[in-house]
């Protein structure tokens, strides 16, 4: 009798597990005889990478080899990509967040934040220049990436507006914020400043010129220039034994004004000349004002030649005497004076006509 006994070669199982990736099988079979070796090699799928073997593999590894000595359960680690993103930034402001890892396919995005006064000037992304003032956003990551950001003081202008017959230094400028600028005012000679608005409000008592302080946005300064006022001047006279007529009589006289004078004398004077601010004994005359002045006008007395006779003489004054008592008109007569009306009467005083 004749026994056969038959034995077949025992075979074995290999099951992969691989998320986010594959894991190619060489050879690649169902099932596997005992001592078989496979080459195992893991495939990451698009963004990921490989990291590691577990279960009946270990290591990091790739590709590696497992012998089929039993049912095996192989797993293939696989992890996202990641990618920097560095952030610069100068002073006067800051970036948030800063130098970030972003998975790949992600979106990041970054804000700009100035300091008070300043605003986002340049942004540069991996060294080219985007438009881009309050932040910036980078969609889909696939790689490592750089952005710079600069800052720069805010700056306004102060917009100088100016009539004729003066000048503002300086004229229309740009200040940094804050900044504190003054503007003088120079009137052309014979002009002053008439008025002053900052911002369309009328500021008084700022003949001189205007600081404006802590500047924070735009402004406008406008200077109007006047005609000053014409110097005025009085003209004071004075006379004894008469007046003096000014052509016109006015208090005060805008410079000059001709003025014309006229000596005007009392009864038994007449005029001699002028003094003080007008010389000379021309009658009228005339003046020009160009400061205060004082005129005075001189007279004297009449004055007449007597002829005698010998024995009685008549006199009748020809003018009205100053003084008409006999003993000053006639100091050397020996006898009374005599007036007659209807009679003569003896009298002490003469009067014109006697």
């Amino acid at each position: 009798m004749t026994v056969t006994a038959n034995f077949a070669v025992n075979r074995f199982t290999l099951s992969i597990t691989a998320a986010h990736g594959s894991v190619t099988k060489n050879p690649d079979a169902a099932q596997y005889d005992s001592n078989t070796t496979v080459q195992l090699t893991a495939v990451p799928a698009g963004g990921y990478h490989f990291t590691s073997w577990s279960e009946d593999a270990s290591g990091s590894a790739n590709p590696i080899s497992i012998l089929m000595n039993g049912n095996k359960n192989v797993t293939a680690g696989f992890s996202i990509n990641a990618f920097p993103v560095t952030v610069a930034h100068g002073p006067n402001g800051t970036v948030t967040p800063g130098t970030v890892s972003v998975d790949s396919g992600s979106s990041q995005r970054f804000l700009f934040v100035p300091d008070t006064g300043y605003h986002t000037d340049t942004v540069l992304v991996d060294g080219a220049k985007v438009d881009s003032a309050a932040g910036y956003t980078f969609s889909s990551v696939a790689a490592p990436h750089t952005l710079s950001v600069t800052f720069a003081v805010n700056r306004y202008t102060i917009t100088v507006l100016h009539g004729l017959h003066g000048s503002v230094t300086p004229a229309t400028v740009s200040v940094a914020y804050g900044a504190v600028q003054f503007f003088r005012f120079v009137p052309d000679s014979g002009f002053h400043v008439d008025s002053v608005l900052v911002d369309g409000i009328l500021i008084p008592d700022s003949v001189t010129g205007f600081t404006f302080v802590s500047v924070t946005r735009d402004r406008t300064l406008r200077v109007v220039f006047a005609a000053n006022a014409p110097d005025q001047f009085s003209l004071e006279t004075t006379a004894v034994n008469g007046t003096i007529e000014k052509t016109p009589d006015l208090p005060l006289y805008i410079a000059g004004t001709v003025v014309h004078v006229t000596a005007v004398p009392a009864p038994g004077y007449h005029f001699i000349s002028w003094s003080g601010d007008l010389t000379g004994a021309a009658n009228p005359d005339s003046l020009v004002m160009t400061r205060n002045m004082s005129i005075a006008a001189a007279f004297a007395p009449d004055s007449f030649l007597v002829r005698w006779s010998a024995g009685w003489n008549m006199v009748s004054l020809p003018a009205v005497a100053a003084d008409g008592r006999k003993a000053l008109l006639f100091p050397q007569a020996i006898s009374k004076a005599f007036w007659y009306s209807g009679q003569y009467a003896a009298t002490d005083t003469l009067v014109q006509g006697l």
